[in-house]
């Protein structure tokens, strides 16, 4: 888990907090998807698989049509008539709906590392491979000030903080896989 700083088009940054689960855009699909088989991982898989063709990208509800889980002859259609599938709309819209509105949450989590300075840059080499991502400093962290530390506590900041400290460990693994 890092965080990512994208530019719009407008020049705008947007602070995201993402999880990679490979390195690289390639031709095999999902890691977890096995022929014959479907998801690996089916219950532990990450919210942006579960949506997943549906998605939210400012403010408008879309789906991806080149997603290759859609077939013409099997499964669940997308529309019912002229509109979209009550089973779809209930399982994916409106949970994609709520999900949205805790974005502002998380926003201001990424906000707050900002706004702490404790946000850097980093960068892990691994035979020949090199990954750079942003990251927060432990040393800065523990630095601050125990008002500080109490009220990243009091919002639950600190064990998200925790936690992404604790993934930076899997960038070894996730270069092992893109290698092999």
């Amino acid at each position: 888990m890092v965080i990512t700083v994208e530019v719009d088009e407008e020049g705008r940054e947007e602070r995201l907090l993402c999880a990679y689960l490979r390195l690289k855009e390639d031709k095999r699909g999902c890691l977890y998807l096995k022929d014959g088989v479907g998801c690996a991982i089916e219950e532990e898989k990450p919210y942006t698989c579960r949506q997943y063709p549906f998605l939210i990208k400012g403010g408008y509800l879309a789906f991806d049509l080149t997603c290759p889980g859609f077939s013409e002859s099997q499964g669940t259609p997308l529309w019912e008539g002229q509109t979209i599938n009550p089973h779809l709309e209930e399982n994916f819209f409106t949970y994609s709906l709520k999900l949205q509105e805790g974005k502002a949450q998380t926003q201001d989590f990424i906000n707050t590392l900002f706004d702490l300075s404790l946000v850097v840059g980093a960068r892990l080499t691994y035979e020949n491979i090199e990954v750079s991502f942003n990251m927060v400093e432990e040393e800065r962290l523990i630095d601050l000030p125990k008002d500080v530390l109490r009220e990243l506590s009091s919002k639950g900041y600190l064990r998200a903080i925790f936690a992404h400290l604790n993934s930076l460990q899997n960038w070894e693994k996730l270069i092992k896989r893109c290698i092999t």
